[in-house]
């Protein structure tokens, strides 16, 4: 994959890379849970996320920001389970 700057990204683009990787996570998490909190209170849910989220390598702004806001949501959801 090749890292764009930021102003090479067209909004459609940038809001793609987010419907990905940040909400597929959550449409996951939205089908999961109430089978999960049937099943088995106090069970766990596992996202991939990525070191990107640490690194902020540049050219890769939409990539590291839906990475980023994979971990916040998983670090929310940790607390609401």
């Amino acid at each position: 994959m090749r890292g764009r700057q930021i102003s090479e990204y067209s909004l459609e683009n940038f809001r793609h890379i987010l419907e990905v990787n940040l909400l597929g996570v959550v449409n996951g998490c939205h089908a999961c849970l109430p089978w999960l909190w049937e099943t088995a209170p106090g069970g766990h849910v596992i996202n991939i996320a990525s070191i990107a989220v640490a690194l902020n390598a540049p050219m890769m702004a939409a990539y590291n920001t839906s990475k980023a806001g994979v971990v916040a949501f998983s670090e929310t959801l940790y607390g609401e389970l």
